[in-house]
């Protein structure tokens, strides 16, 4: 019983949390070995170059670059992640839709 009503409260707080330029959604979709359905997941940012594409990380913290339909995200919060401002030095260039990530060790 507690157990639900603490679950039941952080998933209320995770719903409304979309004031911060990155925010947790939910996986709409399952994507065997990286992505699961209703988890919870860190959306970072929509792409510069394709509207319906949003970088996010996995559970192994891991960028990835999926459809926008791959996670519970409404019109309005793929808006807001699309307008918030990024200043360039702070940009990372998402990877490709559907390829593996790359870790750069010489900007470590």
């Amino acid at each position: 019983m507690f157990a639900q009503v603490l679950s039941d409260a952080i998933e209320a707080r995770l719903t409304v949390q979309k004031s911060d330029s990155f925010f947790l959604a939910r996986a709409a979709q399952d994507a065997p070995g990286y992505l699961t359905k209703d988890e919870w997941y860190w959306v970072l940012r929509v792409s510069d170059s394709d509207s319906s594409v949003v970088g996010w990380v996995s559970d192994a913290f891991h960028v990835y670059s999926n459809a926008t339909t791959d996670f519970a995200l409404s019109k309005r919060d793929i808006r807001m992640l699309a307008t918030r401002a990024v200043p360039p030095n702070r940009r990372m260039k998402l990877p490709a839709k559907g390829s593996s990530p790359r870790l750069r060790l010489d900007k470590c």
